[in-house]
């Protein structure tokens, strides 16, 4: 099965957040921003559905990290996305397929909710 190829954009300039879903395609969604951070679709989704992007903040509901809170990254070093505990006595863990993220669930991202953030 392909992973389907999507981005969305933070807009920092005017906070708006726009995904590549954008009416005028592709090349016309990059080109509408001159300064904005970029988020690739990992092609997974969370325990409802929602597709999980590079930026989103997660919460853990299995029983070895319940009700922590992870932000999703990529990591160049093995070549997968990662979670990344926002509780630092936490070890990040790597998310390869769709049983890493059954007990997920996307509450926010890094741009739109920086509070979730502090933890």
């Amino acid at each position: 099965m392909e992973r389907e190829i999507k981005f969305r954009a933070w807009d920092e300039e005017s906070e708006l957040m726009t995904d590549s879903d954008y009416e005028g395609g592709l090349r016309e969604f990059f080109d509408h921003f001159d300064d904005c951070k970029l988020m690739q679709y990992t092609g997974l989704k969370d325990k409802n559905g929602k597709q999980v992007y590079e930026g989103d903040i997660v919460k853990e509901q299995r029983k070895r990290f319940k009700d922590k809170y992870f932000a999703v990254k990529w990591n160049n070093d093995i070549g997968s996305y990662i979670f990344e505990p926002l509780d630092k006595s936490l070890t990040s863990y790597p998310c390869f397929n769709i049983g890493t993220v059954k007990g997920l669930e996307v509450i926010g991202n890094i741009y739109e909710n920086p509070e979730l953030l502090e933890g």
